[in-house]
């Protein structure tokens, strides 16, 4: 058997749902799947405001009312939901969740509050 080294394989976004639309009051949870993550690290920001909600699967302010709900599929395949448990009308907006070793790699999710 022939040893050949690896060739890095650049992190891919799944499509998933891009528009989320909760009532005011409730649970939002807005998807994010990766392939091919590798070593790097998942964050969320809040588009509109221009500020991180997550980095990894930690909340970026320790007044953030945020979680991630992370599963691991197989060694390629990577879940990282953002959840909002109790959605007020300032959540509304646009969220990016980007991978931040790596400029480009990024997908959005738009929040509707209702």
């Amino acid at each position: 058997m022939e040893w050949r080294p690896r060739v890095p394989i650049d992190p891919v976004f799944l499509k998933t749902n891009s528009n989320v639309t909760v009532r005011e009051g409730g649970r939002a949870e807005l998807p994010c799947t990766i392939q091919h993550l590798g070593t790097k690290k998942v964050a969320w920001r809040h588009v509109d405001k221009d500020r991180f909600v997550t980095i990894g699967k930690h909340p970026w302010s320790p007044e953030d009312d945020v979680k991630i709900h992370h599963i691991k599929h197989r060694e390629d395949l990577d879940d990282w939901t953002l959840v909002l448990p109790k959605v007020k009308k300032t959540d509304a907006g646009l969220y990016e969740c980007q991978l931040t070793a790596s400029a480009g790699f990024h997908t959005m999710v738009r929040l509707n509050v209702v």
